[in-house]
């Protein structure tokens, strides 16, 4: 096994264990239920380039991708967001999304039901720092930003918080 083969291996391992993960959060379940890999691992052509591309976001329903990259050209900042969507015969070509700025904004995850993407950025009107916002899927677009206040105890610090919502 070469050294790209052992890599490829360790990163279908780790998403195998964040499924099983998430997968018993979202159920509930007291056991992690069984993932089986039926296909070889692909490259995602769109997010895999001579770039610093990361934390590849898929939506739900499989058609648009979202990952971070910090040295891209063509984002409005340091650290940008990027998409592209499912086309007939592959992806359309990377660009930036809609609520991408020019402070660092990184590590977008859509929600499991597809109705928003959560991200961190340091940009204005946060606490300070690299701040939690929410931003909403609006059918092939994305809404406003919005910020996500952390408790007050929390100024300054590099605590973790967990976010719970509802589908209404």
């Amino acid at each position: 096994m070469n050294l790209r083969s052992r890599e490829v291996s360790r990163s279908v391992r780790t998403a195998l264990i964040w499924l099983g993960a998430a997968a018993c959060a979202a159920h509930g379940a007291a056991e992690a239920p069984v993932f089986e890999v039926t296909t070889a691992p692909e490259l995602v052509t769109p997010a895999s380039s001579a770039y610093s591309e990361v934390r590849l976001a898929m939506s739900p329903d499989g058609n648009t991708m979202l990952w971070g990259s910090k040295d891209r050209p063509g984002g409005p900042g340091s650290y940008d967001i990027w998409m592209a969507r499912r086309a007939a015969g592959g992806w359309t070509p990377p660009a930036p999304v809609s609520f991408d700025t020019e402070a660092k904004d990184y590590d977008p995850a859509y929600t499991p039901d597809g109705r928003y993407v959560y991200l961190f950025s340091n940009r204005p009107g946060g606490l300070g720092g690299d701040d939690l916002y929410r931003v909403p899927v609006l059918g092939d677009g994305f809404g406003a930003a919005e910020h996500l206040d952390a408790p007050e105890a929390a100024l300054g610090k590099r605590d973790i918080y967990r976010v719970r919502y509802r589908v209404r």
